[in-house]
């Protein structure tokens, strides 16, 4: 008797997620107090603060709309990073 063979499944991810860690220059050392700015190609705005970790979870980019990432605030210590980012994550391109 002969088995049908397992089919698959496809599954399209329209959105990503990403992490920064803002780390301190020349080394490793994490920093903790950060704040950022996302802002959409629309212009809608979303402020992002860092976790107990020093972690900023950037959720649901979606694809193929640009991005831009701006540090707003930073621990007193430090400097901000006045340098804007640009974030464009590419389309799906199905084959």
């Amino acid at each position: 008797m002969a088995t049908e063979p397992t089919k698959v499944g496809i599954k399209i991810v329209r959105e990503m997620n990403l992490k920064i860690i803002t780390l301190e220059e020349n080394t490793s050392n994490v920093i903790k107090i950060v704040t950022y700015k996302l802002t959409d190609a629309n212009g809608n705005q979303t402020i992002l603060t860092a976790d107990s970790e020093g972690n900023v979870e950037l959720e649901n980019l979606v694809r193929g709309v640009q991005y831009t990432l701006q540090q707003t605030s930073v621990d007193s210590n430090y400097e901000i990073n006045t340098e804007i980012i640009t974030l464009q994550n590419p389309p799906i391109k199905l084959i």
